[in-house]
């Protein structure tokens, strides 16, 4: 996915290269919206971004990472380069399986398509990320003194798998953290 097309959908902030955090602004982004709109830290709404739907791209000979606004996900990730195709593919993938992540933040259909008037709103980033941000809160309400439990809650109620996924979010969470001067 080109840059360009990221940072127009406003959802670029952090830009991971070799492993390393390179570019970091979520100011005017969604994650900084939903971050706003529901009391939760933008930083970590792009880290959950990031583990869930991260793709990598090559700019100037250097590989970077960034959430792709449209991955869908069943039994296999599927990353439409357009909206319209995103909303074909997801489309497709209801018809087969009641169960899909979709978007930026990997929003469950069977779980939480509930939250949006049609399913095919949440291929909408700003739209993802205020579902995203939404969950994220209320799992830290239900969890305020375990951040572990409440990030691995957004991903599974099995605590193991819960364990696992907060790691991983925690870790990118951290580099961001530390790029941005916060921890």
């Amino acid at each position: 996915m080109k840059k360009g097309l990221i940072q127009a959908l406003g959802i670029l902030g952090v830009t991971f290269a070799m492993g390393q955090v390179v570019a970091m602004d979520l100011s005017g982004t969604v994650f900084e919206k939903a971050g706003e709109k529901f009391n939760v830290d933008p930083e970590l709404i792009y880290s959950i971004a990031i583990v869930e739907s991260a793709v990598t791209s090559e700019d100037f000979g250097r590989k970077y990472v960034n959430p792709h606004p449209y991955a869908l996900r069943t039994d296999r990730p599927h990353y439409p380069k357009t909206r319209s195709e995103a909303n074909r593919v997801l489309k497709s993938l209801l018809r087969k399986n009641k169960s899909v992540d979709v978007g930026l933040c990997q929003i469950n259909t069977l779980w939480h398509g509930y939250r949006v008037s049609k399913i095919t709103d949440l291929l909408d980033p700003q739209i993802n990320a205020n579902v995203a941000a939404k969950i994220l809160s209320e799992s830290i309400d239900r969890h305020q003194k375990d951040a572990v439990a409440a990030i691995g809650a957004y991903h599974s109620t099995d605590p193991v798998r819960a364990k696992r996924y907060a790691q991983s979010v925690l870790r990118v969470y951290t580099r961001v953290k530390a790029f941005n001067g916060g921890i």
